[in-house]
């Protein structure tokens, strides 16, 4: 029997943000694939598990946002396309992704709310004796 030589390396960085995207669309189309068979709105306990995922998912992605910034800090050999500075150019990707970063915490703070304001939702008792 012959065994590798080399550890197995777990999957990089873009193949888990292909994931991510992926599973974004997957839950779209699974929602809207049950509303189209007439399950829907989705309970009370499944909204909240859903935004619940939406806000840990929201409050993660500050942290992945600023380890893109990394690339700017090392800009030695680095071009850009269209001949620009490439220092230049990498203080607008900081930019726009500090920006990024300010309308992800207000998207988190809005979800957080959401998440809040489902845990208070239930069936009436009446609705559960039908």
């Amino acid at each position: 029997m012959t065994y590798p030589t080399t550890a197995r390396r777990g999957p990089d960085a873009p193949t888990v943000a292909d994931s991510i995207a992926e599973a974004t669309r997957t839950l779209s189309y699974v929602l809207q694939s049950e509303a189209s068979r007439g399950v829907w709105p989705p309970t009370p306990a499944d909204a909240y598990r859903i935004v619940g995922a939406l806000v840990i998912m929201a409050g993660r992605l500050p942290d992945v946002l600023h380890e893109m910034t990394g690339i700017a800090h090392e800009p030695d050999g680095l071009r850009i396309d269209d001949g620009s500075d490439p220092r230049a150019h990498l203080r607008r990707l900081c930019v726009a992704i500090g920006e990024a970063q300010q309308h992800v915490s207000g998207l988190e703070s809005a979800l957080n709310t959401a998440w809040t304001l489902l845990g208070a939702v239930g069936y009436d008792q009446a609705q559960d004796a039908q």
